[in-house]
């Protein structure tokens, strides 16, 4: 999947009342479910928790990708 095919309207977050890391990624993750970009969530978010114990996505201002 392409950033340019996961990106639109149903898949981005503006003001998420989650605080925390996990439950940010937890609240992105409904996201691309309810829009129909995943196939697998539990295994999505085991890749996407391993790969931000390795490097973080998050970056300044609260922007994360």
């Amino acid at each position: 999947m392409t950033l340019r095919n996961a990106l639109n309207a149903q898949t981005v977050a503006i003001g998420l009342k989650a605080r925390t890391k996990t439950e940010i990624i937890d609240s992105l993750l409904e996201l691309l479910d309810r829009a129909g970009k995943l196939k697998d969530r539990a295994a999505a978010r085991a890749a996407v928790l391993a790969r931000e114990q390795k490097m973080s996505t998050g970056m300044k201002n609260g922007i994360a990708i």
